[in-house]
């Protein structure tokens, strides 16, 4: 591990930003730190789940005190108490002379009721990595495994990600550069709800119910 980089200071200051974000557009979530209460609420909604949207929270606990790995909720600013979708993101130092760079391992949103995030919970995962990889330096993004190529594909049209295993759709990829500039456009407040909505309808499409992405 670089010992120059503090991941669980650097990912909380890039919440602290995204929440200024979110409340500035009018957006009622927010997001902070997974706990292991947030946890166990994961877990138990996953029961009411069908079992291809499943992922594997009651494994994510292990990960908790790992430094170089990061876990937050979304939380509805009405219903703060439960998550409504969540997120893990793994910090990959540099080796050699290379670069560091992020990976997005597992994130889903559990539609406890209808909200902004439906439709936008991976748009608004990137407003945190962006922050953080700003900070960090990192080279770009590694969204691991998504859960089903039709998902795969959405997040590849959707928010330019490439494919880095031949046509597998495994580990998809946006360079930091990239993502800086969408970010940049995609932050300014929306006007249009319309655009919201269509989001929310195209995702649901490709993920199902829960518009999940497991990596």
């Amino acid at each position: 591990m670089d010992r120059e980089i503090d991941v669980q200071h650097i990912s909380q200051q890039a919440m602290d930003e995204a929440n200024i974000i979110f409340a500035q557009n009018g957006y009622n979530i927010r997001v902070q730190t997974l706990t292991e209460a947030d946890i166990r609420w994961c877990i138990a909604i996953q029961r009411d789940l069908p079992e291809m949207y499943r992922l594997p929270w009651d494994h994510s606990g292990t990960v908790l005190n790992d430094p170089d790995t990061f876990l937050f909720s979304f939380k509805i600013v009405d219903v703060e108490w439960r998550p409504a979708g969540a997120c893990v993101f793994q910090y990959c130092p540099a080796i050699n002379d290379g670069f560091p760079f992020l990976n997005l391992e597992m994130i889903q949103n559990f539609h406890l009721q209808n909200s902004v995030l439906d439709g936008n919970t991976l748009r608004f995962a990137l407003y945190i990595a962006v922050l953080f990889m700003t900070d960090t330096r990192c080279g770009g993004l590694r969204l691991m495994f998504p859960v089903n190529t039709e998902v795969a594909e959405y997040y590849m049209q959707q928010y330019g990600f490439i494919d880095l295993t031949d046509g597998e759709k495994a580990i998809l990829y946006r360079d930091a550069n990239s993502l800086f500039e969408w970010f940049q456009r995609d932050k300014q407040p929306v006007e249009d709800v319309q655009q919201l909505n269509d989001n929310a309808a195209t995702e649901n499409r490709a993920g199902g119910k829960n518009g999940n992405n497991n990596a």
